[in-house]
């Protein structure tokens, strides 16, 4: 097959709260996907979660990421936490404190998990 060209570039990092194009929308949901570096990318937009309180669905729980998002006053709900499926790496869901009763609407129930779970063993 041969060699596959590469070109390293150099990516500057900045938070989410350093963005000011931010500032002046308001964000309600947020979806992190960056390979394990979950707590980071919540940790550079607590100002935003705090302001906004949008719902975020992440992978790779960690006690970290617990406690970046209890400070914010989130709650987290293991989407396949059901399932007991060893291994699985599921998407876990934060849910502000302002809006932990419309959760159960926002929310798969254990029987809509089971039934998926069910199509794909």
């Amino acid at each position: 097959m041969g060699d596959v060209p590469t070109k390293i570039l150099s990516v500057p990092q900045v938070t989410i709260d350093s963005l000011d194009e931010i500032s002046s929308h308001r964000i309600s949901f947020v979806k992190i996907d960056v390979e394990r570096r979950e707590e980071a990318a919540l940790t550079g937009m607590t100002s935003l979660l705090r302001r906004d309180q949008p719902i975020i669905v992440y992978e790779n729980d960690t006690p970290g990421i617990q406690l970046v998002l209890g400070s914010a006053g989130y709650k987290t709900f293991d989407l396949l936490h059901f399932s007991g499926i060893a291994g699985v790496t599921a998407n876990v869901v934060a849910i502000p404190s302002s809006m932990r009763e419309a959760a159960g609407q926002v929310l798969p129930s254990e029987d809509e998990i089971e039934g998926v779970m069910e199509g794909v063993s």
